[in-house]
Parts: structure tokens; sequence; C-alpha cells
């Protein structure tokens, strides 16, 4: 555990630097309306606010949000408002300005692991794994009047020297750090081969940085009502899982209980009607003729290459679509756990925003006649 008795010069320097940030803010936010570019992107984002879907009077922070990620993360943007801006400030501004150009803020998703005091807590870094003292007192106090459990955030950040601070927007997210990584990834391979999104980003990879400074506006669908909130039916949680697997033939009546059969070309998607006695054993399979919405599923198959995958409700739902098929196939090993399992919110917001996912291959056949 970190103490922090002893440390009003730190505290005081936290108070002092965010305070002199805020006053270069202004000069930004001024500058900026100079900028046709950045005008263009403020006046394209405010449309959003017509389709209704944003908390009311989001988009009074986030325009300005906005021009702040779009000039903070830019050296060459910083440079020409130093040109044009630094004779109007005082020394503490300049070397903030100064600060900045050398180590720009940076976009950090991110856990509380310890709140120190009414000031400082100590954060960890979803995707790089490592931690950073952070001043954060408006955090704390939310965190104290909401509770937040189980919340995760994203936000822009800046070094300060000592510490780092959150600036414009702080995002509050109930996604873990593998749905985050996989919503990312969506957007991180769009136009690209082979691309990889670890979110640790090496010079070879994406970063988060860049995945939100391409696709602002479309990434922070986030920030609509609903879009990804968490969905309990009782005590488990709705999700969408995707298990990808091969297998050179396949016999649906080898799995038991009884299926549909959708064909579409070559592809076959599978629909369970009813369970078998060996398939009712199996933990939690009663829930089936209780909870649909939580305990359906469906499989698919591209006939010419032996293709398939497990597209599931919850991850109980996959357990039992898994259990099954690895009783009908022994050979077959599918892990505990699905590839892909994200919250049903967030699927059905990367589904409207028409994103490439895993299954694309098999949209048709396991839309064909449904929703989604």
């Amino acid at each position: 555990m970190i103490s922090m008795e002893n440390n009003t010069e730190l505290k005081q320097h936290s108070k002092t630097f965010y305070q002199a940030y805020e006053k270069l803010e202004t000069y930004i936010l001024v500058w900026s309306q100079q900028s046709k570019p950045l005008m263009r992107e403020v006046k394209t984002q405010l449309l959003l606010e017509e389709d209704g879907e944003y908390l009311e009077g989001y988009f009074n922070y986030s325009a300005s949000a906005l021009v702040l990620q779009r000039v903070l993360t830019d050296v060459k943007m910083l440079k020409r408002i130093q040109r044009t801006q630094e004779k109007f400030m005082v020394r503490r501004e300049k070397e903030i300005l100064s600060l900045l150009i050398e180590k720009p803020a940076f976009w950090c998703f991110f856990t509380i692991k310890e709140v120190l005091d009414d000031e400082f807590i100590l954060i960890e870094d979803l995707f790089r794994g490592n931690t950073h003292l952070m001043y954060a007192p408006t955090l704390i106090l939310r965190k104290k009047i909401q509770g937040l459990q189980q919340a995760n955030f994203l936000s822009l950040m800046i070094q300060d020297g000592e510490c780092i601070l959150n600036i414009a927007l702080l995002r509050v997210y109930f996604l873990n750090s593998s749905d985050m990584l996989f919503y990312c990834s969506l957007f991180a391979g769009i136009g690209l081969e082979g691309i990889r999104f670890t979110g640790i980003g090496f010079d070879t990879e994406t970063t988060l940085g860049d995945v939100i400074n391409d696709h602002y506006n479309d990434f922070f669908t986030l920030d609509k009502v609903d879009a990804a909130i968490t969905v309990m039916r009782g005590k488990h949680e709705q999700r969408h899982t995707w298990q990808p697997f091969s297998l050179e033939k396949f016999d649906i009546h080898r799995l038991g209980g009884t299926w549909t059969a959708t064909h579409v070309g070559n592809q076959t998607r599978y629909d369970l009607v009813e369970m078998d006695e060996e398939m009712i054993k199996l933990p939690h399979a009663r829930l089936w003729y209780f909870d649909l919405d939580l305990m359906d599923g469906l499989m698919v198959r591209d006939h010419n290459s032996g293709e398939m995958g497990l597209m599931n409700n919850s991850e109980i739902s996959y357990s039992i679509f898994a259990a099954t098929l690895q009783r009908a196939y022994p050979e077959l090993v599918l892990p505990q756990q699905p590839e892909i399992s994200i919250p049903v919110t967030l699927y059905f917001n990367i589904f409207n925003l028409d994103l490439t996912t895993p299954w694309e291959k098999f949209n048709e056949v396991r839309t064909y006649g449904k929703e989604a």
C-alpha cells in the first residue's frame, strides 16, 4: 500500500499543475475555433445529437473533448499553438505546453487499484498492465457518490512529471479488458491485412490512440444509452459468444437432441429445438426450458471447407453446446471459455456499426430468417 502522508509538496504540485493546464486548455479551445478542419469535425459530431440515443447534454462536453483529443495528441498542432498563442501565456502555461510537445497526451483504459486519499489513486492500465499514480479528486468524489463497482474507465491522460491526470471526458464503461480489446481490434483491422491489436502498441501495431483518432465518432457510439451495459438474467450475464472450430466430416444426428437445419448455399445453420436426456444432465441445462434468451445458441458449418462455429447467448449456454459436440466427436478439443465473449449490448452496437467480425463469413446463414 502506498502512503500519501507527508506528501504536501506532491499534492500542491499536482493541484497547481492542473490549474495551469485548465488555463492552457482555454487557449487551445479558442485557437481551435480558427481551425476550419477542427470545426468541421465538431459540426459533424454535433449532428449526431439528432438521433436522440445519447444522454441529454452529452454533446456539450463531447465537442470540446473531441478538440482536445485532436490537439493534445498531435505534436504538430501543439507546435502551432506554441507559435501563435505562447506570447499570451504566463511561464507555467508555457512549461506545460512544452511538456506536452515532449510527451503528448495518451489514451488509457484503466481500473482503480487503490484509493490512496481524497486526491490520489493508484490505477492499472488494463492494456499495458503497468500502474500509475493519478491525481483524480473528481473521480474519487464520483466513485464515493455513485459506487461504480465493476466499472472501468477510459480517458485522455497527461503527465505532470510526478503523476498522471485525466482531461476532458472521463468515460465509465462496464466492459472488461478483453471486451475492449476485441472492440478495438475490429476498428484496428479496417482496411489492413494481418493487423494485430494487443493494446500494448508495439511499433508494428495499432494503438488505442490510433483507433480512437481514426474512428472517433464510431468508436464512441459506446457512449449511447445502453450501448455497453451489463444484462443479467438472474445470476448469469447475457453475452454474445463465438467459438470457431473445424470438422472434416459432420453429422448433426450424432449430437443427440432435436435440431433444425437451415441451408444457404454451401452453408448450414443448426438450431437446437429439444434436448435429449444426456444434454439435460449437463450443468445449467434445465435453464434452457425457462430462459431461452440466456440459453439459446446455434451452430454453423461451411460444407466446402469444414469450418464451423458455435454462437451462444451466454457462457453457460456455450458450455452445454461445447460438451455436446465433444461427446459426439471426442477428437474435437474446445476451450472451456469461448474464444470471444462480449456483452450482448456491445454485440448489437458492433452489429449496427457494420464492422467486419470473425463470424463474418457465416452472417448470411446465421441470420437467415432471424434478427441480427
